[in-house]
């Protein structure tokens, strides 16, 4: 009978039940010194700043104008097209500018042409032709190249055939009659016969070159003064 039992707990050993630091904080068990702990503590590393100070600031909202990620690329190029889009009424407000140059065809960029920057692109053209040596059966097809504004770009290619076998003279003539104001002639006139030494209070010299430049930019037309009539002002 002793044998059958020494045999039977021999065979079947019962092990104490081990009890860790998450079974003791369950169920509400006093924590004692020497408790095994058993369990993994998973993340233990302790949270980087950048995760700090992350979970510390609020979320920004998002602006219902700025396309979200999740967002297809075609919804976000239209977005991009439709932000950077020019805004060509606020550009043609201001007056265009020469980018004169020998090597190539003088620019003249999108704006609002005055009688002073007309005559600046027609000087840099004449030293743009002699420069490179331009024939005058090419000189307005090689200009027409640095001209940026659209509306002289559609009035050119509207008529482009009879445009570029016009002699040079003659398309000045015609960009000066299409897109400066009607009555540029007459302003320019009233400005070199109303201007007086006094009035100016500068030195002779610095009048007289002004009323020069002033007749200057009515070369090519009737309302020219000759050389007496401004000696005699």
């Amino acid at each position: 009978m002793n044998s059958f039992w020494d045999a039977l707990t021999t065979s079947v050993t019962l092990e104490p039940p081990r009890f860790t630091r998450t079974t003791a904080l369950t169920q509400q068990l006093p924590i004692l010194d020497g408790l095994s702990v058993n369990t993994r503590i998973r993340n233990s590393r302790p949270p980087s700043k950048m995760n700090q100070s992350s979970s510390l600031t609020p979320p920004t909202p998002s602006s219902p104008n700025i396309p979200s990620s999740d967002s297809s690329d075609s919804e976000t190029g239209a977005y991009i097209h439709t932000y950077i889009r020019p805004n060509h009424q606020s550009s043609m407000s201001t007056l265009a500018t020469v980018e004169p140059t020998s090597a190539k065809a003088p620019v003249l960029t999108e704006g609002d042409i005055s009688p002073a920057v007309m005559m600046d692109f027609e000087n840099a053209a004449l030293d743009f032709f002699i420069s490179k040596s331009v024939p005058s059966k090419k000189q307005v097809t090689m200009i027409i190249l640095g001209i940026k504004d659209l509306r002289i770009r559609n009035w050119i290619s509207a008529d482009c055939a009879r445009l570029v076998d016009l002699p040079f003279v003659d398309f000045m003539k015609e960009m000066r009659a299409n897109y400066l104001h009607q009555d540029w002639e007459d302003q320019i006139r009233n400005q070199i016969l109303t201007s007086t030494l006094t009035s100016s209070k500068t030195s002779f010299w610095n009048w007289s070159q002004k009323l020069l430049k002033l007749n200057c930019l009515l070369r090519g037309t009737p309302s020219i003064f000759d050389d007496a009539t401004i000696r005699n002002h």
